[in-house]
C-alpha cells in the first residue's frame, strides 16, 4: 500500500486477493487502501470486504478447484520457490536452528539488506511503483482519514481503574504468584494463565510479570 494516490491501492488489494485465491489460500485478510496513512477508515475496510465478495460471487473462480493447475509458468515458479525455500531452511539448520540464527542477527541482516536493495531499485526507477516513482500527480489526501477519539484513552484508563477496584485482590495475588512460579519452573503456563484472566488480571500485569521473569528481548546489532 502506498500513501500516494491511495485509491490505486484498491487495484493492488484486488490483485493480492486474487493471487492468494489462485494460489490455493483458504483463509486470508485483505489490507485497506488507506493503511499507509493510518488505521483504516470504515469506508476503506468495507471496500476491502467488497473486493473479496466481488471475486467470490462475480468471477466464478470458486467453482474451479485449481484454475491455474498445469500452467507451465506457475509450476516452474512453484518449483523455484520450493528450491529456494529449502536452501534457506538448510542454511538455518546449519546455523543451529531459527533461535541461533536470530541471535546471530542472520534474519535481521537479510531483512535489512532486502529492504535496502528494493529501495535502491525504486529510487533508481528500475522498480516501478505507480504513483510513487512514476505516473505521479499532485492530489489532495483523501477526505476521510481515521482519527483517534482523544477521549478513548481516558475512558479505557477509567475502565481499568474501575476493574482493579472491584476485583478480588486476593485472587489476583494468588493467580500472579502461581503464574510467576510456573514461568520460573518452565512448566505449561496455560492453566495459570486461565486462572489469572479469570481473576481479572490485566494483560499489562501479565506482560510485566513475564518481563520480570524472562527479561526483555534486545536485538543484537545488525551487521552488514
Amino acid at each position: 500500500m502506498t500513501a500516494q494516490q491511495t485509491l490505486n491501492n484498491i487495484s493492488r488489494i484486488t490483485l493480492q486477493a486474487l493471487a492468494q485465491i489462485l494460489g490455493g489460500c483458504e483463509q486470508t485478510r485483505t489490507a485497506s487502501f488507506d493503511e499507509a496513512l493510518g488505521i483504516p477508515t470504515e469506508l476503506a475496510a468495507r471496500t476491502s470486504i467488497r473486493v473479496n465478495q466481488i471475486i467470490g460471487h462475480e468471477t466464478g473462480i470458486p467453482y474451479t478447484v485449481d484454475p491455474l493447475g498445469g500452467s507451465y509458468y506457475v509450476e516452474s515458479l512453484t518449483k523455484e520457490f520450493e528450491e529456494r525455500i529449502m536452501e534457506t531452511v538448510r542454511k538455518v539448520d546449519e546455523m543451529g536452528g531459527a533461535i541461533a540464527a536470530t541471535k546471530a542477527g542472520w534474519f535481521q541482516r537479510h531483512l535489512a539488506q532486502g529492504a535496502y536493495r528494493e529501495q535502491c531499485r525504486v529510487e533508481s526507477g528500475e522498480q516501478i511503483i505507480v504513483g510513487v516513482n512514476a505516473f505521479k500527480v499532485d492530489e489532495p489526501q483523501p477526505a476521510q482519514v481515521f482519527k483517534v477519539n482523544p477521549g478513548a484513552a481516558e475512558r479505557q484508563i477509567a475502565k481499568v481503574r474501575e476493574l482493579r477496584a472491584s476485583r478480588d485482590q486476593a485472587a489476583v495475588d494468588r493467580a500472579l504468584k502461581r503464574l510467576r512460579a510456573d514461568c520460573a519452573e518452565g512448566v505449561n503456563v496455560m492453566p495459570a494463565m486461565v486462572e489469572a484472566v479469570t481473576a481479572f488480571v490485566t494483560i499489562g500485569e501479565i506482560g510485566q510479570l513475564w518481563r520480570e521473569v524472562y527479561g526483555e528481548y534486545v536485538p543484537e546489532s545488525v551487521r552488514f
